[in-house]
């Protein structure tokens, strides 16, 4: 999970502003566009149906729902970079991202957003 994903002339990727399992931001609601990594595994060459969501763990209506394709043009990995719009997170809490492909088991992705500590007053 990253701020961005560039791809380079000789074929490697750049990720930008990488966070690890936590999202620190200032106050809330926060609007955060994302941009999650992943690896995927093609039985044969073809386009595969492609569904995600950003979900809270403790249920209520998905934060963003989302479907397309990828194209595996030879058997093997893949490499998607998925980019959202602006997420809206209204509180801190713990998140699932959720990818699913035909005929794939679901790959799940848990993050948390929290309120990042306020720095101690100088004496």
């Amino acid at each position: 999970m990253c701020d961005q994903v560039r791809k380079e002339d000789n074929g490697k990727f750049l990720l930008i502003g990488v966070y690890v399992d936590t999202i620190l931001v200032t106050s809330f609601p926060v609007s955060l566009p994302l941009t999650f990594f992943v690896k995927l595994h093609v039985d044969e060459p073809g386009v595969y149906g492609l569904q995600m969501r950003i979900e809270r763990m403790d249920g209520g209506d998905p934060l963003l729902r989302a479907e397309g394709g990828i194209a595996g043009p030879q058997r093997g990995p893949v490499f998607v970079p998925i980019s959202t719009p602006p997420i809206t997170f209204q509180q801190p809490g713990a998140y699932n991202f959720v990818i699913e492909t035909e005929g794939s088991e679901p790959i799940l992705y848990s993050f948390s957003v929290d309120a990042a500590p306020r720095p101690l007053p100088m004496l």
